[in-house]
């Protein structure tokens, strides 16, 4: 049991730790690119959900759906 709770807690601080640094990176982009930045990030476990964006209007789930069939094609 000790083991799981230590496995839980270092997972969740790598989750923690690196959702920072991605949310600190899409803002860096926005601003330093002048792009513009929508980020979604969903956590599996507890289905929480953070999200980024630089001004632009967030795209309806299903465009990003669409988005992130197309960022797939892209990207591979």
């Amino acid at each position: 049991m000790a083991s799981q709770r230590k496995a839980r807690k270092r997972r969740t601080s790598k989750f923690s730790k690196r959702k920072q640094t991605v949310l600190r990176k899409a803002h860096e982009l926005q601003r330093d690119c002048d792009a513009e930045v929508y980020l979604y990030v969903r956590n599996k476990r507890s289905n929480q959900v953070w999200r980024y964006t630089s001004g632009i209007q967030p795209p309806l789930e299903t465009e990003m759906v669409c988005l992130i069939h197309t960022a797939e094609v892209i990207m591979y």
